[in-house]
């Protein structure tokens, strides 16, 4: 296995999963199964989530792993303030049974945020109150 170069700046990812046609005609009858994201980090630390489709279409920010808004704001700090929540590897899959319902095929589009980007992003998404908390 090749390893991944290392990235010193935020990444972003867009995770598109559908479900197949049997799965899209199950899921208006009943809830479809639902999905698990795990992180690996490259400390070694794991966690799981559970993930919705429909909001990885959307997007997310995939490394450093975000659990909290105070950590969403240490984004900004530069690329040592999450050095430990540095994701290595992701796995997407059905939290019970199989994978029958979903397509097998799937798209991963990744994006970085330079500081420029993250500077734009911090006046969109992070108002002045919230920076002041995290400061404190």
């Amino acid at each position: 296995m090749g390893s991944n170069p290392p990235v010193n700046e935020p990444i972003f990812a867009k995770v598109e999963i559908k479900p197949n046609l049997p799965g899209h005609l199950a899921s208006l009858l009943f809830k479809l199964n639902q999905l698990q994201i795990h992180f690996k980090m490259a400390n070694g630390t794991e966690k799981a989530f559970l993930f919705i489709s429909s909001m990885g279409d959307t997007g997310f920010v995939l490394s450093p792993l975000v659990e909290n808004t105070a950590e969403f704001a240490l984004l900004f700090e530069g690329p040592n303030a999450m050095k430990s929540k540095v994701v290595q590897s992701i796995k997407i899959y059905p939290r019970r049974g199989t994978a029958l319902l979903w397509k097998e095929s799937f798209r991963l589009s990744l994006m970085t945020f330079d500081k420029e980007r993250r500077e734009n992003m911090l006046e969109v998404f992070a108002p002045q109150d919230l920076l002041a908390d995290v400061a404190k």
